[in-house]
């Protein structure tokens, strides 16, 4: 008996299940890029390959397997943490400023809400603003004792 009280038949017949299944979903994923290629040029390449891919009318959908079928690396200090992304916001922000945008690539090819997705996404660069002001300003005004909220 295998785990949880399953035999080892009905546990080796789902992980081939599942084995099965991440086998046809990278298979239909090789397929899409080798029809389109990958498009390199960019610190952040996956993102306009799939821009790319649903533009040419693949359909994205989210896929969680139970058992993980790899693990990527990832940053393990600050430094490379903070390269990492460095490296993304460029790249994000880099697409978004040029021929690549969802809004010039993707206008009439994917719908507005995708475009929308898209952005936000992109324009995650700019979220420092808000972390800046919600790191200075709260203390600023406690240490000089104004209110954070209106009177009312």
């Amino acid at each position: 008996m295998g785990k949880g009280g399953t035999s080892l038949s009905q546990t080796q017949a789902s992980t081939h299940e599942e084995h099965s299944c991440m086998h046809k979903l990278m298979a239909m994923t090789k397929v899409a890029i080798s029809q389109m290629g990958l498009k390199y040029g960019c610190p952040v390449e996956d993102v306009i390959t799939g821009l790319s891919v649903q533009c040419k009318g693949w359909r994205s959908m989210y896929f969680i397997p139970e058992r993980k079928g790899f693990l990527g690396l990832a940053p393990t200090t600050l430094l490379q943490t903070l390269v990492q992304h460095k490296r993304w916001s460029e790249g994000d922000f880099q697409i978004l400023i040029t021929r690549h945008s969802p809004f010039l690539f993707g206008h009439k090819r994917i719908p507005l809400k995708l475009q929308l997705s898209y952005c936000i996404y992109l324009l995650w660069a700019t979220s420092w603003f808000a972390v800046l002001y919600y790191l200075v300003v709260p203390p600023l005004c406690l240490l000089r004792g104004i209110s954070l909220f209106p009177k009312v």
